[in-house]
């Protein structure tokens, strides 16, 4: 615009040649003459230079410059979004873990595995499925999401479907759901990285601003320039291109539930958030931008009253094929790493929560721990007991704003209790009130909210992230109480109905010291008092499960959780004729297996009616001589 229009004629006939040494996309000489013959020429020029030339614009325009002699303006020209994606890169590339040390970084490709995006609600029955399946049928249902999947770089266009759908405009809103510790936030770290090296929207948005909601509700009195300039203090210059071409900038709002966590019906918005966010959210300004927003499930009806959503996005986690591609990422070790992931997925309970990226992060930290080379992997198995508490320390840690965390655990692992003698896997919002729990708040790493429409209305419901979860709560209600009735009614029901024997094995490992220490300030009853419970009700057990394979297989596992050898020695007096038949072994049972037989005396009988891999029979070779009859 600074330009006289003698300089804007050599400038725009220049341009052929400029262009031909950055190899940029040819801009048609009639298109160039239509240019400068309307009302503003400058404008539609850059238009074009921006459509033609994309990322390349700006040296070509350097470049121009200089060949007409006007290298005064050449220099004023500073393009602040490449300076502000080279602060982006510098920032992003490497990344804290939870362990990490002060100063400890590791690499974020190194780290980083695709996420399954659904653009879907799921049906109830199918949420409800999910939610108790366990091992490979878990697995084997998540694959299901594949055909409803969306890639990253699809978020803001219209997919096939949509295309043939008359009057339907590309989305400006999007919203990504999903529970804690299922890898919203690192999948916004990957759509800024990706941005800001030129592989993500480059031809859509010039300007990407994370906005972090925690940060958000402390400033609350921030304008829509303090906002821009908290991404980066370097773009002040910029702020009036910046404002002036909304269309091209992407706000991504991470984290909304921390905005709306303790939000009441009576509440004015703006007494905790600032109008600002409110304002840009509600598109009253800037409203030709675009919205990227992620939340957990609770807060979505919040967000719901406030905006316009055109695209709903679910993050499912990781699908099977994700989850063994994290364990070879995460110990570099090719052969260490399918080791591992061979033994996860013999564990029931551990694999159907690896579609978690948060547990497949616990689980490879565990299995890696102190590994010597050519150390046996299997050393370094952990109770289920122990990894879900370390997985309930971890959403506690960080992704739980209370700080009354003792009392939050009690009333929660109540609800699940209750939930498990009444057979609930889903729980209504009035549920929840008897407990004093509010899902939208405090509590809300712990549950997933699922929306479903009936004949008349839209209805929502409660559930944990995962029937294990609830399990394991359950169970921590039970050794938490002042004396072990409820624990004792547990084990005597358990005899009766198949589904609690999963609480029983929790109700084992927490009586293990080292699980009591993982969960500081939780008061549990003295495992002397709950072993005495426990032994008393094995023989009861094995008379009762003698006839029943996979029943007896769980007393095995409860033995393996409780990680007591004297009481493992005891009860193995009552358990001394194993007979498994029909029933496939992992390598994790007959490590079970193994480690009973380990502790007793000697075993009168050890009976497979099962087809034995080659790594199954070495974990078990060592102590077939205690037996007196093996088959």
């Amino acid at each position: 615009m600074e330009l006289t229009e003698q300089e804007l004629t050599r400038f725009w006939k220049k341009l052929g040649s400029i262009e031909t040494k950055h190899e940029c996309k040819h801009i048609p000489y009639g298109r160039l003459e239509q240019a400068i013959k309307s009302g503003d020429s400058a404008g539609e020029l850059s238009h074009l230079m921006v459509g033609h030339y994309e990322r390349k614009a700006i040296d070509v325009l350097k470049d121009t410059l200089d060949e007409i002699g006007r290298k005064d303006q050449a220099k004023k020209v500073e393009d602040h979004s490449s300076q502000f994606k080279e602060e982006i890169k510098r920032k992003l590339k490497k990344i804290r873990e939870y362990n990490s040390l002060p100063m400890e970084r590791v690499d974020f490709s190194a780290r980083f595995t695709k996420l399954t995006l659904v653009k879907k609600h799921q049906q109830q029955e199918d949420k409800k499925n999910e939610l108790k399946a366990k091992g490979k049928e878990h697995t084997e249902l998540m694959k299901k999401h594949r055909n409803m999947s969306i890639d990253i770089e699809n978020l803001f266009t219209l997919v096939d479907e949509e295309k043939e759908e008359k009057q339907k405009t590309e989305p400006k809103t999007v919203v990504i759901q999903g529970p804690a510790g299922i890898g919203k936030s690192f999948t916004i770290h990957k759509i800024m990285l990706d941005w800001a090296s030129g592989e993500l929207f480059h031809d859509r948005f010039q300007y990407v601003f994370q906005l972090r909601c925690r940060e958000l509700r402390i400033h609350k009195n921030d304008s829509l320039d303090d906002l821009i300039l908290k991404c980066s203090r370097n773009l002040k210059p910029a702020l009036e291109d910046i404002l002036s071409k909304p269309e091209q900038v992407l706000f991504i709002f991470d984290g909304f539930d921390e905005l709306s966590a303790g939000w009441t019906d009576n509440m004015n918005e703006e007494d905790v958030t600032s109008t600002t966010v409110m304002e840009l959210l509600s598109r009253n300004i800037m409203p030709q931008a675009s919205l990227l927003i992620t939340t957990r499930p609770t807060a979505l009806q919040a967000l719901d009253n406030i905006v316009v959503i055109d695209r709903y996005i679910e993050i499912v986690g990781f699908l099977e094929d994700e989850i063994k591609e994290y364990f070879i990422k995460s110990f570099e070790d090719q052969e260490k790493a399918l080791s591992a992931f061979n033994i996860i997925k013999g564990n029931k309970v551990v694999l159907s929560l690896c579609f978690l990226p948060i547990m497949c992060w616990i689980v490879c930290s565990m299995m890696k721990q102190a590994l010597q080379p050519g150390e046996d992997i299997m050393k370094n198995m952990k109770t289920n007991t122990q990894v879900l508490i370390h997985f309930v320390n971890k959403l506690l840690e960080h992704h739980c704003r209370t700080s009354e965390k003792t009392e939050f655990l009690k009333i929660v692992s109540s609800l699940a209790f209750t939930g498990i003698k009444e057979e609930k896997l889903v729980f209504k919002n009035k549920d929840l009130k008897k407990f004093s729990i509010n899902p939208t708040g405090n509590e809300s790493p712990f549950f997933g909210k699922l929306f479903y429409k009936t004949d008349m209305d839209a209805k929502s419901v409660f559930h944990f992230m995962h029937l294990s979860i609830q399990e394991l709560f359950a169970a921590m209600h039970c050794v938490s109480q002042s004396s072990t009735e409820e624990a004792v009614q547990l084990l005597n029901d358990s005899l009766h109905r198949d589904n609690l024997i999963d609480v029983v094995r929790f109700l084992f490992g927490l009586t293990d010291v080292k699980s009591q220490k993982i969960i500081e300030d939780f008061e549990m009853l003295s495992p002397a008092l709950l072993k005495t419970c426990l032994l008393n009700w094995i023989p009861e057990a094995a008379a009762s499960y003698k006839k029943q394979s996979p029943f007896f297989l769980q007393l095995l596992h409860c033995l393996y959780e409780i990680q007591d050898p004297q009481f493992a020695k005891t009860a193995m007096t009552t358990l001394s004729n194993i007979k498994l038949v029909n029933r496939p072994l992992s390598s994790i049972d007959c490590a079970v297996i193994k480690y009973c037989i380990e502790q007793s005396d000697s075993i009168q009988c050890l009976d497979i009616d099962i087809i034995l891999v080659e790594e199954q029979v070495k974990i078990l070779w060592d102590i077939l001589p205690k037996c007196q009859f093996v088959r």
